[in-house]
């Protein structure tokens, strides 16, 4: 389906609403317009949203569509993947069975699963750990198809600090807990979330795992057709790959509406509107608590909520209250739920594609309390970047091997000549650019300044661009066998499917596509030794380690235990 009629189907929308429908027309009217820009902006294919209060949903509407090929629209009853919204079901039901006797949260994991093991010189992990993300372990092994064997192979990996200290976001921690939730209960975890959750809350059309049994039902994911390189809103999207997946990091499908419902579990604090309760108060009240070493480090000055992370959970506490939410991502979907504790105000976004769920749902919350207060509602955001001053990067660049490059300003934009052929580089964050030309669309244009301020270099991938007003070191010395480890290296895995190692300006970095979980850019690998690499400046669990040299190229990696191969 080509991209008018995309548009046409966004506008073709259906909707149902309960309570007070002129309430929610109003909501819905002034909602319309972020969305429409947001989907514009992102190429969203479909989108779902629905808002409850305490009592049960206040508006549900569809927006786009769920497949491009037939032009089906997202309904109702259209499934999403929610992706890590899953872990705060994961967590309530390991508090239920804390609270029954079945285990402890702050004993050792192996307790209850004696082959459980980490390489670590610390303290044993527990499982507040792994529902807080404070283990100290890596974040994935995306390599892997869904099993018990996730939570076996962290046996091969090294925690980095004493658990409870730092915050480190791990999709492995989870699917241990599932395995632990499991073991300790002796019951399925679909049944768990069928039993606990999807019943009692009428969450009728959601589904505990992905199966094949179910595509039918589900929107279709789209993702950006290039997994080796940025971006961009000028490339039309591909279908996404399906797998089936069963883990409680992210197996769960849903729709907005029954997603809402759960969000009502957490206005009520752990109740349903009924009363009935499906965690207990005391439960609930250890779910939305941030925990130690999960606390957000940043400056939150006067008025600013603390922000952190609970059991599953994202917190955000205000002297009136608290704001819980949690964002979700499987490949070709996002999924954002949350509940504003404070007026009783809950909402789930999700789409089947690249979008905004998290600030359509937080612009969605902000529009009703404003409403409610008689007050100003939320401008719709304008997508320009900030004004670029071209002029500043105008110039005459060389590369290290003495390749030129012209820096030029034409009508306000900055566009890099290289051997007579000028490129538009459009701004993508302060001081870094892209252009989708031909031989440079592998990566961003990122330029330096020195201590004056002034442009005096830019990077391109393994490039490194100078001027006339550079005064640094051109020379750095590296270690010979590094050059065994440059490349592009590429597995089967649609998470993270690729990742380049490149040597710039004396440093071995590692540069990322924005197919999978790791963002686009160069980070840093500091030696550990041997082969093995820290991946970036930051004390992490995460490593990169290079095997099987092979006439001066290492023909396989392993990123924290996953799996790839040289190109």
């Amino acid at each position: 389906m080509n991209r008018a009629l995309v548009l046409l189907a966004c506008l073709a929308t259906t909707a149902s609403a309960q309570a007070d429908g002129d309430f929610a027309d109003r909501i819905l009217a002034a909602l319309e317009p972020h969305v429409a820009h947001s989907m514009a902006a992102n190429r969203t294919p479909g989108l779902a949203l629905a808002l409850t209060d305490r009592h049960g949903r206040v508006l549900v509407h569809n927006w786009g569509v769920a497949d491009l090929k037939t032009g089906a629209p997202v309904t109702d009853e259209t499934l999403f993947q929610i992706g890590s919204v899953t872990k705060s079901f994961t967590a309530l039901a390991l508090l239920n069975a804390a609270e029954a006797g079945k285990l402890d949260l702050d004993e050792p994991v192996r307790d209850a699963l004696p082959w459980f093991s980490v390489q670590t010189q610390f303290a044993p992990i527990t499982p507040s750990h792994l529902l807080s993300h404070t283990a100290g372990i890596p974040a994935n092994r995306d390599d892997i198809y869904s099993s018990r064997y996730m939570a076996v192979a962290l046996a091969q990996r090294r925690t980095a600090w004493a658990p409870g200290t730092n915050f480190h976001y791990s999709n492995i921690g989870y699917q241990t807990l599932h395995v632990l939730l499991e073991t300790t209960t002796g019951r399925d975890y679909a049944d768990i979330l069928r039993d606990d959750f999807f019943g009692p809350l009428g969450m009728q059309h959601s589904e505990p795992a992905i199966r094949l049994d179910s595509r039918s039902r589900q929107a279709v994911g789209y993702v950006a057709p290039y997994d080796d390189r940025p971006t961009d809103p000028s490339r039309e999207l591909v279908e996404a790959q399906f797998d089936e997946y069963a883990f409680g990091d992210g197996c769960i499908q849903s729709t907005a509406s029954d997603l809402a419902a759960y969000t009502r579990l957490w206005l009520n604090r752990g109740a349903t509107p009924d009363g009935r309760r499906v965690v207990s108060e005391t439960a609930f009240g250890e779910f939305a608590t941030i925990r130690p070493g999960a606390e957000s480090v940043r400056d939150r000055g006067m008025g600013s909520p603390r922000r952190g992370y609970g059991y599953g959970v994202d917190i955000a506490e205000f002297d009136d209250g608290m704001i819980l939410s949690h964002t979700g991502g499987m490949v070709g979907f996002l999924a954002f739920a949350g509940a504003d504790l404070r007026n009783g105000h809950g909402v789930a976004v999700l789409v089947n594609g690249p979008g905004e769920p998290l600030r359509i749902g937080r612009t969605a919350l902000e529009i009703w309390a404003a409403i409610e207060a008689g007050e100003p509602l939320p401008a719709i955001p304008i997508d320009e970047p900030d004004p670029t001053n071209a002029a500043e990067f105008v110039g005459h660049y060389e590369s290290s091997s003495g390749q030129p490059v012209e820096i030029r300003a034409i009508d306000g934009e900055v566009v890099l000549v290289r051997d007579g052929k000028p490129a538009v580089l459009s701004p993508r964050g302060e001081d870094a650019f892209y252009s989708t030309a031909p031989g440079l669309d592998r990566y961003f244009v990122a330029f330096g300044r020195n201590e004056d301020g002034r442009v005096v270099e830019f990077v391109h991938g393994a490039d490194w661009y100078t001027n006339k007003a550079y005064r640094g070191p051109r020379e750095f010395g590296v270690p010979a066998e590094w050059a065994a480890f440059t490349g592009r290296y590429r597995n089967f895995s649609p998470w993270h499917p690729y990742f380049e190692v490149v040597i710039r300006k004396g440093e071995l970095l590692v540069i990322t596509g924005e197919g999978g979980e790791t963002a686009s850019g160069s980070t840093r690998l500091v030696p550990l030794g041997g082969r093995r690499f820290q991946i970036g400046e930051e004390v992490t669990p995460e490593v990169l380690e290079f095997h099987d040299v092979v006439d001066g190229e290492a023909l396989r990696s392993t990123w924290s235990g996953h799996v790839f191969f040289r190109q």
